[in-house]
């Protein structure tokens, strides 16, 4: 990424990281969410926007195991989720399945709930991952 787009991505991440909390561009215009960030909102085209606070309540939307390791920074098998948020159905988010909850049985729509501050990389990185509402049911 280079110049605006780094910008805006460090501000989403600055606000994952020390703040614990999901926001998401949001034009006031015509009152919707996108993601990534851009210029001019690509609902209304209004130049502008601004973040928006998010609950990170979503449903499951599709997800994929990873069996093949790409980088020696991450532990085989993981779960990488495509998440649809309950405030903003324009917005599909890709995350990861919490490290806590892989023994999870996932269904699609099923409904998930953000958690922070999880290692999801060898290296320690964190990043947002998300969990299903309610007790955990292991795979069979």
């Amino acid at each position: 990424m280079i110049g605006q787009a780094q910008e805006w991505f460090d501000s989403y991440m600055a606000s994952v990281n020390e703040n614990m909390r999901l926001s998401f561009p949001f034009c006031e215009k015509c009152g919707r969410y996108h993601w990534y960030p851009k210029a001019i909102c690509p609902h209304c085209h209004n130049a502008e926007w601004g973040w928006k606070q998010v609950s990170g309540e979503a449903r499951l939307f599709t997800w994929t195991e990873v069996q093949h390791p790409f980088s020696s920074d991450y532990a085989v098998p993981f779960t990488v989720l495509i998440l649809e948020l309950v405030e903003a159905p324009d917005v599909r988010v890709v995350s990861n399945l919490d490290p806590d909850a892989k023994a999870a049985r996932l269904e699609m729509g099923m409904r998930m709930h953000v958690t922070f501050g999880k290692a999801v990389a060898g290296k320690g990185a964190s990043m947002p991952t998300f969990a299903p509402v309610g007790p955990i049911v292991p795979d069979a």
